[in-house]
């Protein structure tokens, strides 16, 4: 990643000490961390615990049109991961929908390498930089996750189509990084104008220092490198919620027949991005990324 330039100070009065500078699109490993805030855990249906952690294998964009991925790229993705369950889910579907779906957060950009057990010291210091991410997904090859041999392998694919990582213009650089705290900001995703997420970033249930020990925890030698992305995880008010208690209702099906039960279940979602939609995501003096779905 060459050298970021410095497009002056952070023209928000309420942002901490520190400066915004453009952000260069060229990162190392991208790992994603999701079920980090306690209401998105509840509208997920998901049991509490260590958050999910996998890899998104798509470069970060700027603003630009969003193409849907095709059924035919679904059905590869899928494929890659489980076969068998690739072809169930054809016999089912005479066209896979993708359940394109948002997810606003935050994203930490690491400005030099750090390991698990640098991470667990208290004296750690760290230099990174904070930006605001769409975590896009395709929550048709998520779902075909718990029926996979490998979950968090679907989880990945499901992130990991072409564009589906646009982020913020800028970089925040504190002047003095915390790893016990996120500064305070408003994290909000709009569509077509409407609010659907809004939380402050200390809702969040983990700390810096965490998240990335988690992210470390996962990454080759257990070290994260410079230019190395971590997403952050998002807060409540995305397209897909399942209630817990139908997750366990629907838990009583084979797997196989559960994910197509919540595929089907979720085609006509008008929660769930479409063609034509407009997606503004925001983190206060952070900034913010938009994109339309084509």
């Amino acid at each position: 990643m060459p050298p970021l330039s410095d497009s002056g100070a952070a023209s928000a009065t309420s942002s901490p000490p520190g400066r915004l500078v453009d952000f260069d699109l060229a990162p190392g490993a991208v790992y994603a961390l999701g079920l980090t805030f306690a209401e998105h855990i509840r509208e997920t249906g998901e049991p509490a615990g260590a958050p999910a952690v996998f890899r998104k294998r798509c470069q970060p964009s700027l603003a630009q049109p969003l193409l849907l991925p095709s059924a035919a790229a679904l059905h590869a993705a899928i494929t890659g991961h489980d076969a068998l369950l690739a072809a169930r889910l054809q016999h089912c579907f005479t066209e896979l929908p993708a359940l394109l779906d948002y997810e606003v957060e935050i994203g930490i950009a690491l400005l030099q390498p750090v390991s698990l057990a640098e991470l667990q010291r208290a004296d750690c210091r760290l230099h990174y930089g904070l930006f605001v991410a769409n975590d896009i997904t395709a929550r048709s090859v998520q779902i075909a996750g718990e029926a996979a041999r490998e979950r968090l392998a679907l989880w990945s694919a499901a992130k990991s189509f072409a564009g589906f990582l646009p982020v913020g213009a800028q970089l925040w650089l504190p002047q003095l990084p915390d790893l016990e705290r996120f500064p305070e900001l408003l994290l909000q995703t709009r569509v077509n104008g409407e609010l659907r997420q809004s939380a402050s970033s200390r809702q969040m249930i983990y700390s810096p220092r965490q998240l990335l020990g988690f992210a470390a925890a996962s990454a080759p030698g257990r070290q994260l490198q410079a230019h190395d992305l971590i997403l952050c995880g998002t807060p409540a008010g995305v397209g897909l919620s399942i209630p817990r208690w139908k997750r366990r209702l629907t838990g009583l099906l084979p797997a196989r027949l559960r994910v197509a039960a919540a595929i089907r279940a979720n085609r006509d979602n008008p929660r769930l991005l479409k063609a034509g939609d407009r997606v503004v995501c925001s983190a206060g003096w952070l900034g913010q990324c938009s994109i339309s779905i084509e």
